[in-house]
C-alpha cells in the first residue's frame, strides 16, 4: 500500500474508534492501548519497525485529534440530560460518517477491488478488537466503507461472518474448514480437509467476486503460512503458492485450498471419445 494509503487507513482506524470511552473516562487508556495494539499488528505485516513507528505516531495523532473533539463538543454541553446526551452522539456519529465517506472516495481512486477486500478485512479485523464484540457503530462504519467501496452484498456478509465468528462457523459453501475430524457433518454446505495431526481447526474463506482465500487458524498449536507464526483467531490473506504448516501436520497448500472449492463446481466429468479413426 501507497503512503496516502496507509494515512488514510490510520485516519479511519480513529475515526472508527467507539464514542464511548469518552463517556466512561476509566475506558479510555485501556481502549486506546488495545486499538494501538490492533494498529501496529497491522502494520508490522507490511512494514520494517522504523515505517511502523512512523505510521504510528500517524494514528496516535488521528485519535487524540477525534477524541479531543468529542470530549470538547460535551464539555461544550455542560449538563444535559440523558435524551439531549443521546442526540449529540447521533450527530456526532453522522459527521463521522460523512468522514468516512470522504476518505473512502479517496481510497476508492487508488485501490483495485482485490486490495479493497483486503482493506475491508483489515477494518473488520480493528474493529473486532481483543473482545471480539465491536459495537452496533462501528459496525454501521464499516458498512459504509462496503457500500462505498461497492463490494457484493453476499461477499460483504460472508467476510464480516468469518472476521467475527471465532466460535462455531456459520454453514456457507464459502467457507472450509479444515480439522482432525476424517468425516464432514452430512448436509453441510460448508466444504471439509482432512489433517489427522492439526490442533485446533483452520478456516478458509472464498471471495468469489475477486476469486480470493484468507484463512484463519482458531487453536493453541504454532501454526506457520510461509513461515509467518499465524496469530490464532486473526484473518490472513492466502495467496497463490502459499502453504500452511505446523509440527506434526501435512502441510496445507494452496493448490489443496483451490482444488476443496473448485470439485464442488464440476458437476459432470469429461470425456475424450475418439471415432472413424483408420491407422495405415
Amino acid at each position: 500500500m501507497s503512503k496516502k494509503i496507509l494515512k488514510a487507513l490510520m485516519q479511519l482506524f480513529a475515526i472508527i474508534s467507539p464514542f464511548e470511552i469518552i463517556v466512561d473516562r476509566e475506558q479510555q487508556d485501556q481502549e486506546r492501548a488495545e486499538r494501538r495494539r490492533a494498529v501496529k499488528i497491522f502494520l508490522e505485516r507490511l512494514l520494517n519497525q522504523e515505517q511502523v513507528d512512523s505510521f504510528l505516531a500517524v494514528f496516535d495523532g488521528y485519535y487524540e485529534k477525534y477524541i479531543q473533539e468529542l470530549q470538547v463538543r460535551l464539555d461544550q454541553a455542560g449538563e444535559m440530560t440523558q435524551e439531549q446526551v443521546e442526540k449529540l452522539v447521533r450527530r456526532i456519529y453522522a459527521r463521522r460518517a460523512v468522514k468516512v465517506l470522504t476518505i473512502c472516495d479517496d481510497i476508492n481512486m487508488e485501490l483495485d477491488q482485490g486490495q479493497k477486500i483486503i482493506f475491508l478485512f483489515q477494518l473488520l479485523e480493528f474493529i473486532k478488537g481483543e473482545s471480539g464484540k465491536p459495537g452496533k457503530q462501528e459496525l454501521a462504519y464499516v458498512d459504509t466503507v462496503a457500500d462505498t467501496f461497492l463490494l457484493p452484498k453476499n461477499d460483504y456478509q460472508l467476510a464480516r461472518s468469518f472476521v467475527m465468528s471465532d466460535q462455531k462457523l456459520r454453514d456457507a459453501s464459502g467457507f472450509l474448514s479444515v480439522n482432525n475430524q476424517k468425516e464432514q457433518e452430512p448436509g453441510k454446505r460448508t466444504k471439509h480437509l482432512y489433517r489427522s495431526h492439526l490442533k485446533g481447526e483452520i478456516r478458509v474463506i472464498f471471495i468469489k467476486s475477486t476469486g480470493q482465500y484468507f484463512i484463519k487458524y482458531i487453536g493453541l498449536e504454532e501454526v506457520y503460512m510461509n513461515g509467518q507464526l499465524l496469530i490464532s483467531q486473526q484473518s490472513y490473506p492466502f495467496t497463490s503458492g502459499s502453504s500452511i504448516r505446523s509440527e506434526k501436520m501435512e502441510p496445507l497448500y494452496y493448490s489443496d485450498v483451490v482444488s476443496a472449492f473448485v470439485k464442488d463446481e464440476v458437476s459432470s466429468k469429461i470425456v475424450f471419445e475418439a471415432r472413424s479413426i483408420i491407422y495405415k
